[in-house]
Parts: structure tokens; sequence; C-alpha cells
């Protein structure tokens, strides 16, 4: 009902200083319980859904992104991963319409919507999928970074992985530590990691776990770390900074004071 009068005014009013307090820890509540509802699955997407976007198209010609922002964003609920556990799926799987629903829906949501989600790019990933598209990784190269999660200094051993916009990289990637001096150190897959959406496995490179024979020195003074994209034939070059940085950076963030 708010989103079809929101449709007719296009127009609506904030609150500046309104509180609004959510307890998602009550099983009782509607978010919680709607799951074991079959109206949560299918119904939902046919009776609601497409509710607002043939109210959207005969107002207006087409789906507003007002609309295609609110249903991606609605949508989202089915593929979070806290909620996989929530999710009944003998209505998704006995009923062979939801992803079939799914997909027809998201031919009336754009790309750039997609985009401009503010989700992890492994969720964005999904949405992609259901428009039958390759979801552009290689766009998110050039804010990689490096996560080091462990150095065993008798080893000389370094465990590290990579952040959330690494998503899409295939794992059959080779990945290299470069030094200075030009050389190369090939490091190890030690724990490749996948997760589930809707019981469909994804790879995602940026949960793996690499190790490499790194000196403490190499650790100290930084070093790039180089990722041999197989599938585009690029190489992606990641800049590793030195420990002292990392430290003066992490006091750097402590110390810093909100602004008045």
């Amino acid at each position: 009902m708010i989103n079809s009068i929101f449709l007719e005014k296009r127009f609506y009013g904030l609150i500046k200083k309104a509180t609004y307090f959510y307890n998602r820890n009550d099983n009782f509540s509607l978010s919680n319980t709607a799951w074991d509802s079959s109206n949560r699955y299918t119904y939902q997407i046919k009776a609601n859904y497409f509710q607002l976007i043939r109210h959207s198209v005969g107002k207006y010609d087409k789906a507003i992104e007002y609309i295609q922002f609110l249903l991606a964003n609605h949508f989202l609920e089915y593929i979070r991963e806290r909620n996989q556990s929530k999710i009944n799926f003998g209505f998704v799987l006995n009923d062979l319409e939801f992803i079939s629903s799914a997909r027809k829906m998201f031919e009336y949501i754009s790309v750039s919507v997609i985009d401009k989600l503010k989700v992890p790019n492994s969720h964005k990933n999904y949405l992609y999928y259901l428009k039958n598209e390759s979801f552009p990784y290689y766009r998110y190269f050039n804010k990689i970074s490096l996560f080091i999660q462990n150095y065993d200094f008798t080893k000389r051993e370094l465990q590290f992985s990579f952040s959330p916009n690494s998503f899409g990289i295939p794992n059959d990637s080779d990945v290299y530590i470069y030094s200075k001096r030009k050389r190369f150190a090939k490091a190890e897959l030690y724990n490749e990691r996948f997760f589930v959406i809707l019981e469909k496995k994804f790879n995602d490179f940026s949960r793996n776990i690499y190790k490499a024979k790194v000196s403490w020195l190499q650790v100290f003074l930084g070093c790039d770390i180089l990722i041999v994209d197989k599938t585009l034939n690029e190489i992606i070059q990641i800049k590793n900074p030195s420990l002292l940085v990392r430290i003066l950076k992490r006091l750097k963030i402590g110390k810093k004071m909100p602004k008045y």
C-alpha cells in the first residue's frame, strides 16, 4: 500500500531524528516466522513484486529506478548468508517457479541498479546470474588489498587472503610474491573456500587462504603480490605495505577523533 502511494506521488519526507528499534532475536517476529510460509516465496514475487512493476509500467511506461532498487534490495534477503539457515528449501526446491519468477522479475531491473547496491560483490554476482549475465569482477581489480592472516617466523611462512573486491577471480589463478630483486615465489592454495546461495555453490577467491615462503624482511619492508588471471590473461598487481606502515595506519585510525 505504501509503495503504491509512492508511485502515485513520487515524493515522501524523512524525519531528521527518528529512531527505530528492531529486535532480530525475536523468534516470533514476522521477519523470522514468514520464512516458513509458502507465501514468502513464489507468491511474494508474483503477487507483491510484480504488482508494483505493473503499477509502475502502467503509470510511467517502465519500472522506475525507485521500484528497481526496492525490489532488488528486498530480494537480497533471499540470498544473504545469514538467512540461508532460515529459508524453507522445501518451498524453494518443490516450487520450480521461484527461480524462474525471480529471473523474470530481474528483466525489469538494470545492471546499473545492481552495481549501485551496497552489498558484497558475491551478492551482486548472484543477481547477475539471475539476469544470465557475467559479473564484471575485473572492474574491482584496483580496489583489492591484502589481508595477512598469520606469519610463522620459524618457518618464514606467510598466510594471507584478499579483500572481498577480489571476488570473481578464478580459483585456478596463480599467486606470486614479488620482491624488488625481481624474485618470484609462488604461493600455495592453503584453504579453498566456497559459499552457497539458495543451494547453488559458488567459488569465492576472496575467501581462499594462501601461504608462501616470505622473509621477515619482506614482511617488514613490504612486497608486491601478483595474481595471474588465466581467464582474462591478465596480471593483477597488489601492493602489500610494510608492517610499519600498517601499524602506523592502525594507530592513526585509533586516534582519529570525531568531528563536531
